[in-house]
């Protein structure tokens, strides 16, 4: 009799549903390493290498002081994705070859909007500050904010502007990233179900019980 009511506690507690996660990604440009398959070390930042198809302003030359390459400065969506369940953590990643982040952009202050919400500015300052030509590769965590604009999986990045420090080279991007985690909740029994499964396990533990006097 104990060991059946210990199954019965069991199996309500799983009934009353569980919970799974999942993890979206979508991209804007492509994780191709610039077009030539470098993913550390450094680029050659003057050497233009998009490929056929690839998202507008990746893997080009952008601008530096002394330049005349555009800034990188999208007007197009991530690629388009389905959400399912509740989203509880979202984090976009960029790869940069030879992009300097310090204090005085040529063109304007760096910042990146998604469905015109500014990702906050620690993101872009994680980056190197110093004229090299290394490759970057770092994320930054969204905050809740940005959950309701990621849940119809369409994300603009119109608005966006990142450009090189005052007396840096040419750079390049090779891609952004968004990540999405969410949780799906297994669907809860109705009461009568439940009611029903309760009664009939009880019943037969009488009926066992019963059968042994």
């Amino acid at each position: 009799m104990k060991k059946l009511l210990i199954f019965l506690g069991v199996l309500l507690f799983v009934s009353s549903g569980s919970a799974s996660a999942a993890t979206i990604s979508t991209f804007y440009g492509d994780d191709d390493g610039f077009g030539i398959g470098a993913y550390s070390g450094t680029i050659n930042p003057t050497n233009s290498n998009a490929g056929v198809g690839e998202a507008p302003f990746t893997d080009v030359r952008l601008i530096g002081d002394g330049y005349s390459g555009p800034a990188f400065a999208p007007t197009g969506n991530f690629d388009p994705f389905s959400v399912s369940g509740t989203i509880v953590s979202a984090t976009i990643t960029m790869k940069a070859g030879s992009f300097d982040s310090g204090p005085s952009p040529v063109d304007g202050t760096n910042s990146i909007f998604l469905d015109s919400q500014l990702v906050s500015s620690a993101f872009i300052n994680s980056f190197s500050t110093f004229d090299t030509d290394d490759i970057e590769t770092n994320s930054w965590v969204l905050d809740s904010s940005f959950f309701p604009l990621l849940a119809d999986g369409v994300v603009s990045l119109n608005g966006t502007h990142i450009s090189e420090d005052d007396g840096s080279g040419s750079f390049q991007i090779d891609f952004l990233r968004l990540d999405i985690t969410t949780t799906e909740t297994a669907p809860i029994p109705e009461p009568a179900t439940m009611l029903l499964l309760g009664s009939g396990l009880i019943g037969l533990a009488v009926f066992r019980k019963k059968e042994k006097k």
